[in-house]
């Protein structure tokens, strides 16, 4: 398993620096670059039913010669295929050879993507072989690609290595949980999910692969949150009376009653934060729930203790909007809270460092730039991450790592997680959960739509926009690439709702 690629295959020097973009350097790693996709041969449709933008097998008859004509230097053959249910196109590009191998009248199985073509169908650059002949593939894997290399060579490869690596596989996975969880073998996984005969053999390889992926997160970060109860070497945040009295006005400042909810969270922190082990806590809640308002009184119990507390949020836009909606709440009990962002400027920054290095600021709220090795700390105790995964683990931990101390974590979430997933993705962290939010705040609906039903989701925008409303359209990515294929992009997305959308409404883009 440990064996170097290149002593388990005869390929040239070129070849294996693409199988190492592809992050294969053992025996082991080739095997575990699992399949993307499959194509199916064994699973036929009718003309009649191909859908647009599905990859699809077919059987059909050649109805006409295929011609062949160029736009410039791109070649084009045009054919059409007709079976009991109806006739589509079938266009190949830069491949002419294709002409001479498809026989007017002759059956042949097709497989490749369906392309609307207004009122008909057409199918580009499909594959086919010749329908009664011992030629058909059955499910071939489809491998995640780099540029030099073809799925024939990748599957040629894997076949070549994998017999040898099955033996060998490790089988961490109890027996017992194998069974209580109706899961297959390490070695039939990694064979099913190559060389599967049906898609059944494919969802039993998956449904293990993906449990033990998961059983080993789950067992890591168990390990290491029993690592960090046992370390035990955090402030103790235990408040005197005057101290509970500036808490207990800063928390009546507030413009609305705390909770049930926020109260029992907030008194969870506070037990953390009293003992000398760092607390990591996740506080899930939806938007509008409070979950601000209890990191405040957070920030202000180690701040009338005589702490230090850091707010990061993911944009410098949420910064500004959580310092200005706190500073002042924060000055009627005598805090000093300060804004740092990138664009601070270099003399405004000179200043907050010497207030932190002094003590005089107990708050600072902003982006990743708070993380700068420049910034000394009087007392720092505590650190609040808004949406910890726009900025990772290693940023996470960066401030702990240049202190004498652990510092207390906190991270606030308003992605609906379910609690048993949320467990999987913040393993180390304990989980805190708002539901209910403060009187007098519009409750939050949330409603599931898919790509088909894009059309109903704008004309429902467009009818809150014509009440004078606003909306937010919030998209997963900046930009779109090769690797992410029918995600939607903010840029892409702005110039849909600019141009074609809501021509006559002002859009703007944010990021």
């Amino acid at each position: 398993m440990e064996q170097p690629i290149e002593k388990c295959l005869s390929i040239s020097p070129n070849r294996l620096s693409m199988l190492r973009r592809l992050g294969v350097y053992r025996a082991y790693d080739l095997v575990s670059l699992f399949p993307k996709d499959y194509e199916d041969w064994t699973k036929r449709s009718v003309i009649a039913e191909l859908r647009d933008k599905e990859d699809c097998s077919f059987c059909a008859i050649v109805r006409q010669k295929p011609s062949i004509f160029r736009k410039g230097r791109l070649s084009v053959i045009q054919t059409v295929l007709a079976d009991e249910t109806g006739v589509i196109k079938a266009v190949w590009f830069n491949q002419p050879y294709y002409r001479t191998k498809l026989e007017v009248g002759t059956t042949y199985l097709f497989r490749g993507k369906i392309k609307r073509d207004g009122k008909s169908f057409e199918v580009i650059n499909p594959n086919f072989r010749e329908e009664g002949t011992d030629e058909i593939p059955g499910i071939r894997p489809i491998y995640p690609m780099t540029k030099g290399l073809t799925q024939n060579n990748v599957r040629a490869w894997v076949e070549r290595v994998l017999p040898e690596i099955l033996s060998e596989l490790p089988e961490p996975i109890p027996v017992s949980v194998r069974k209580s969880e109706h899961l297959c073998s390490a070695s039939y996984a990694y064979e099913k999910i190559h060389l599967p005969q049906d898609s059944s053999e494919i969802e039993e390889a998956r449904k293990r692969l993906i449990f033990e992926e998961l059983f080993m997160i789950i067992g890591g970060l168990k390990a290491i949150k029993r690592q960090k109860a046992s370390e035990g070497n955090a402030k103790s945040i235990c408040p005197d009376r005057a101290a509970k009295e500036s808490l207990k006005r800063f928390i009546r400042s507030f413009p609305f009653k705390l909770t049930e909810d926020q109260e029992r969270v907030f008194l969870e922190i506070s037990m953390d934060l009293s003992s000398n082990r760092p607390m990591n806590r996740l506080v899930q809640g939806d938007v509008g729930s409070g979950k601000t308002a209890v990191a405040a009184a957070a920030m202000c119990l180690c701040a009338v203790c005589g702490h230090q507390s850091i707010f990061m949020a993911p944009t410098s836009v949420l910064s500004y909007q959580h310092y200005m909606n706190l500073k002042d709440l924060f000055e009627i009990v005598g805090i000093r809270s300060d804004l740092m962002l990138g664009s601070t400027s270099v003399a405004e920054k000179r200043h907050i460092r010497a207030r932190l290095k002094s003590g005089e600021t107990k708050v600072l709220i902003g982006t990743h730039a708070v993380l700068s090795e420049k910034n000394e700390y009087n007392s720092l105790a505590l650190l609040i991450t808004d949406e910890q995964h726009r900025f990772g683990v290693r940023q996470r931990g960066a401030l702990s790592a240049d202190s004498a101390e652990d510092l207390h974590t906190l991270v606030m979430s308003a992605t609906p997680i379910p609690r048993t997933l949320a467990m999987i993705l913040y393993g180390d962290l304990d989980i805190s959960v708002i539901r209910s939010v403060p009187s007098g705040r519009m409750p939050i609906e949330t409603y599931l739509a898919n790509s088909a039903e894009d059309s109903r989701v704008y004309e429902i925008m467009k009818r809150q926009m014509k009440a004078g409303r606003q909306v937010y359209y919030v998209c997963p990515q900046i930009e779109s690439d090769e690797e992410s294929e029918g995600i939607a992009s903010v840029t892409e997305q702005y110039e849909l709702f600019r141009n074609s959308v809501f021509p006559s409404c002002r859009v703007a883009l944010l990021h």
